[in-house]
């Protein structure tokens, strides 16, 4: 299986985090899976798109000048269609890091909008704090596959929980992505 564009951190950089030697192929295909299936949950967690990838035909309603996209940063704006007729790109302006377009003229009804966004353009420029969260999130998937990890210890009437069993994400998890959370509504 080879790690797909979306796909956060890479196969040997999750391992390194993990410690598990790169030599050791039996996991491959189960730690790759995770790659895609942790990546993919960050950008649902975050509610935006982490990994950079080209958005087509975007509706929106629109009543005004002001389209707010559903992913932000915006890298670029390819087409944008209003009520069937497409607009010249050069008469929009862009704010592309909270991703407003505002149109030359007021429009009403329906636009498409086609653009590029997301916070990194790929593996390699992916933050540490995202690949950590990733690695985070695999090793504590792979720990509870296995049985590992202490998650309560009890001491007669005193009780220690380490881990909600129900806190998914982890919480060391959201709080290294907190930062990335989409911020409108």
């Amino acid at each position: 299986m080879t790690l797909s564009q979306n796909a956060l951190t890479t196969l040997s950089a999750a391992k390194t985090s993990l410690q598990i030697p790169l030599s050791d192929t039996t996991r491959d295909s189960l730690i790759e899976l995770l790659i895609e299936s942790m990546s993919a949950a960050v950008e649902s967690y975050c509610s935006r798109a982490i990994a950079q990838r080209t958005i087509e035909d975007e509706p929106h309603e629109v009543c005004g000048k002001k389209i707010s996209l559903d992913q932000y940063p915006v890298s670029g704006l390819t087409k944008i269609v209003v009520n069937g007729s497409e607009i010249a790109l050069d008469n929009v302006t862009l704010d592309s890091n909270a991703g407003i377009v505002t149109l030359p003229l007021s429009a009403r009804g329906v636009v498409l909008v086609d653009y590029t966004a997301g916070i990194c353009a790929g593996q390699s420029t992916t933050s540490r704090d995202i690949q950590l969260a990733v690695w985070k999130w695999l090793e504590s998937v792979l720990s509870r596959e296995s049985g590992e990890g202490i998650t309560r210890e009890q001491l007669g009437d005193y009780v220690v929980n380490y881990a909600d069993e129900n806190g998914w994400p982890p919480p060391i998890v959201c709080s290294l992505l907190e930062i990335y959370r989409a911020e409108r509504v």
